[in-house]
């Protein structure tokens, strides 16, 4: 555990107090989310596992002149992690997740106040949240818009975490098509767009540069349902072998997401080869823990 207290005459005080109870290391924010992190058919059934906080600072704002940025204003951060080793988790829902109540051991409600993050909700972030490379086990940002009381040595945190879990994992492959042209196919419910891309060159990633620039070529794979329900994705010759691509991240708008790839421009035609879950289902995963903020 580590404190830091900065401290001015008349002024208030900035305490940020860093609780680790594990040693998975998730950070509390990341700077860029593309596809989640896939394994292999989930292990044996099991009971999830208890849920542990990797990461927890607590903030209370200083004067104006003395200000400092502790990762965002919001008094109370944390970050809770979640085991399922029976579940290929692929990520949280926003909306369907729910927060009871976060009390401290003084009876403060500390949900009050709270401001949205990136996505629907002012507790939850699906955004920053993180899938371990397992796929067994999820990290998510939570925040809370309350200081404790002082005196304060416990808070207890009620909600119910809506895991989204991927099953019945299925391949298939689309023969090769002109790129320039650009493909649709289905998969199972779910639809998959492919067409040429503009690249991230331009203002928001100039240090790349365009596309042209380096010598690629673009391309835009869009998916319906926030494409939770791709695994993997490989464009293949018609010999059957892995074109190479570069990955140049992603966005996502309301249902759908798409990832821009590149690619060498000497490369007319591909064909694609698939892995997706058939079904996508909702896991609630409900929590009652007590996360401590005193010094021992």
């Amino acid at each position: 555990m580590g404190v830091a207290v900065q401290d001015g005459a008349g002024e208030k005080m900035v305490k940020e107090m860093t609780m680790r109870y594990s040693t998975i290391g998730f950070l509390m924010l990341s700077t860029c989310v593309t596809l989640p992190l896939w394994a292999a058919d989930p292990a044996p059934t099991t009971a999830p596992i208890a849920p542990t906080v990797s990461e927890l600072r607590i903030q209370k704002k200083s004067a104006d002149d003395l200000a400092v940025n502790l990762f965002g204003s919001d008094p109370v951060q944390f970050v809770v992690v979640l085991s399922r080793p029976d579940q290929i988790i692929l990520g949280v829902d926003e909306q369907t997740s729910k927060l009871l109540s976060a009390t401290d051991d003084k009876g403060t409600d500390l949900t009050k106040n709270g401001r949205k993050m990136f996505g629907d909700n002012d507790w939850l972030s699906a955004f920053f949240s993180k899938v371990a490379k397992d796929s067994h086990k999820i990290a998510i940002p939570l925040k809370l818009g309350t200081l404790p009381d002082p005196q304060a040595t416990v808070i207890q945190l009620k909600a119910d975490f809506a895991l989204k879990c991927g099953h019945d994992v299925k391949t298939e492959e689309v023969k090769p098509f002109d790129l320039t042209t650009g493909t649709s196919a289905k998969f199972g419910t779910h639809t998959m767009k492919v067409s040429q891309g503009k690249g991230l060159g331009g203002s928001m990633f100039g240090a790349l540069g365009p596309s042209d620039a380096r010598k690629k070529q673009s391309l835009s794979v869009e998916l319906d349902a926030q494409g939770a329900w791709l695994k993997s994705l490989e464009f293949i010759d018609e010999k059957g072998n892995v074109v190479a691509t570069d990955d140049r991240g992603s966005q996502s708008s309301g249902d759908s997401f798409t990832r821009m790839l590149e690619l060498s421009p000497d490369v007319k035609s591909a064909g694609l080869r698939v892995t997706y879950f058939q079904t996508v289902d909702e896991i609630h995963q409900p929590i009652d823990m007590k996360v401590g903020v005193g010094l021992p």
